[in-house]
C-alpha cells in the first residue's frame, strides 16, 4: 500500500480566518470529512480583501468532497448554496458529484470516503471592482475510505479558476475551470450529450436527466470487466519473468498526489505522458526495450525513428492505441502480453487503458488488486500521470469503459 508521509505546512492565510464571515446556510454536507490545507504559495499576492475568495474557496472544495466520498449526499443542496443562479458550471459539477455518487452505488467494493485533505497552492487572486474576484489555485487530495483499511489514495495536481461576485450583500460562484479529474470528465461527458461545446444553462439542465439515466448501465458495464474472472486457456510461456514489484516500486517513486514528480521538459511535446509513464513502469520491471521486428517498443530520444536499433521512440511508447497494437499483434516476442485480458487475470504492474466514448484518453498501472475473503477481485488500485491518480481505485474514475492488458514478461 501507497505510504504518504507526515508533511508540517505553512499556512499564509491563517491571520485572516478568525475575521472572515461568508453568511451561509446549516451546512448540507455529507457524512466524508474534509479540511483544507494551505500549501505555500506561487508568488502569489493575496491582501486582507482576499478573506472572501479564500474562504469561499475553501467552502467549495469542503462541499464537493463531503459530497463525493458519500452516496447518500444531497448533490444539488451541497452546491446551490454557493453558485449564482442560472450558473452553467454548477451543472458540470453536479454531474461530477452524480457520477461519483452511481460510481460509488454501483461498485463492488464499498468506497465511501472517510475523509479528505485537500491541498491547495493560491497563484493569484485578482480583485473585479468592488464586487468581484477571480481566484486561480492547483489543487489535489489525499483520500481514506472507510472500509479499506490502510489504503491512502491521491489525486490531482489540477488547475482550478473560480470567479466570485456579490449580489444583494451575499457572494456566489459564478464561474468554475478545472482542466483535470472529474470535473473535465464531467464537462467532457455533459456537451457530449447536449451534442455542444457551449451548451446554454437550460440545455444543461435538461440533459443532466439523461446522464444520469445513462451512467448506471455504463458504470455496471465497467464494474462486471473488474470482477470476472481469468479465462480457461493457459497464458503465453515467458523466457524472462515480469518483475512486477520493481514496475510498482518504480510507479510510487514517479507519482504523487503532492507534487509534480516528473520532467515534463521531456515530454511537453507529446500529447500526454499517461502511456510514456506506464512504459517507464513496464521497463523497470523488465529491463529492456523491443528494438527488433514490426512492432517496436523503445525510447532512447523524443524523436520518432522506427528503422533503429538504438536511437529515437516508437509510437507504442507513448501513444495509447499504438500500445494497445504493440500487445494485440506482436507474437509474444519482445514484450510478452496479453491485451484483452480479463479482470481476474490482472496481478500488480500490468496495465488498464481508460476509455470514453470508444477511445483511449489515459493509461494507469495496477498498483494493488482489492479482494474479497473468498480473493475474488472487486477493484483495482491504479497509479497513473495525466490522470493524476495514485493508489486510487479504479471504479471511482470516470470512465465509460476499460481494457486490461496482461504483462507477462520478455522472449528473446
Amino acid at each position: 500500500m501507497l505510504a504518504v508521509a507526515a508533511i508540517a505546512f505553512f499556512n499564509p492565510f491563517q491571520k485572516y480566518f478568525d475575521k472572515v464571515f461568508v453568511p451561509q446556510e446549516e451546512p448540507p454536507l455529507g457524512n466524508a470529512g474534509c479540511s483544507c490545507i494551505w500549501r505555500s504559495s506561487d508568488n502569489a499576492s493575496y491582501s486582507a480583501a482576499a478573506e472572501i475568495p479564500i474562504k469561499m474557496t475553501e467552502r467549495y472544495f469542503e462541499c464537493f468532497y463531503t459530497a463525493l466520498g458519500d452516496k447518500n449526499a444531497d448533490c444539488l443542496q451541497a452546491l446551490s448554496e454557493l453558485y449564482a443562479s442560472g450558473c452553467r458550471d454548477m451543472v458540470y459539477d453536479l454531474a461530477a458529484l452524480y457520477s461519483n455518487e452511481m460510481r460509488l452505488k454501483g461498485s463492488s467494493a464499498d468506497l465511501s470516503i472517510k475523509s479528505a485533505a485537500v491541498h491547495l497552492w493560491l497563484k493569484n487572486i485578482v480583485p473585479v471592482g468592488n464586487n468581484g474576484f477571480i481566484i486561480s489555485l492547483r489543487q489535489s487530495a489525499e483520500i481514506v475510505f472507510d472500509k479499506m483499511k490502510g489504503i491512502t489514495s491521491g489525486e490531482g495536481i489540477y488547475e482550478h479558476t473560480f470567479v466570485m461576485e456579490k449580489y444583494s450583500g451575499q457572494w456566489y460562484i459564478t464561474s468554475h475551470e478545472c482542466g483535470g479529474g472529474v470535473w473535465s470528465y464531467s464537462v467532457k461527458a455533459m456537451n457530449s450529450i447536449c451534442g455542444s461545446s457551449n451548451p446554454s444553462y437550460d440545455l444543461l439542465r435538461e440533459k443532466l436527466g439523461d446522464f444520469r439515466r445513462v451512467l448506471p448501465t455504463k458504470i455496471k458495464a465497467v464494474s462486471r470487466l473488474i470482477t470476472v474472472k481469468g479465462y480457461d486457456s493457459a497464458l503465453p510461456s515467458v523466457q524472462q519473468e515480469y518483475g512486477r514489484e520493481g514496475a510498482v516500486e518504480y510507479a510510487f517513486k514517479w507519482s504523487s498526489a503532492l507534487d509534480l514528480t516528473r520532467n515534463t521538459d521531456s515530454w511537453q511535446d507529446y500529447e500526454d505522458d499517461s502511456v510514456n509513464f506506464v512504459s517507464q513502469c513496464i521497463f523497470a520491471g523488465i529491463g529492456k526495450m523491443d528494438t527488433e521486428g514490426k512492432n517496436k517498443w523503445k525510447w532512447f530520444d523524443p524523436k520518432i525513428d522506427l528503422e533503429s536499433s538504438d536511437s529515437g521512440c516508437s509510437n507504442s511508447w507513448f501513444k495509447p492505441e499504438s500500445f494497445w497494437i504493440y500487445c494485440t499483434e506482436n507474437d509474444h516476442r519482445g514484450v510478452c502480453c496479453l491485451g484483452g485480458a480479463a479482470g481476474g487475470q490482472l496481478e500488480k504492474g500490468d496495465v488498464v487503458q481508460l476509455m470514453m466514448s470508444d477511445k483511449v484518453f489515459s493509461q494507469v498501472i495496477v498498483t494493488d488488486v482489492v479482494t474479497d475473503v473468498s480473493k475474488n477481485t472487486l477493484d483495482f488500485l491504479v497509479t497513473g500521470h495525466d490522470s493524476e491518480y495514485v493508489n486510487f481505485p479504479l471504479s471511482l474514475i470516470p470512465c465509460d469503459s476499460v481494457r486490461f492488458i496482461k504483462i507477462l514478461g520478455w522472449n528473446d
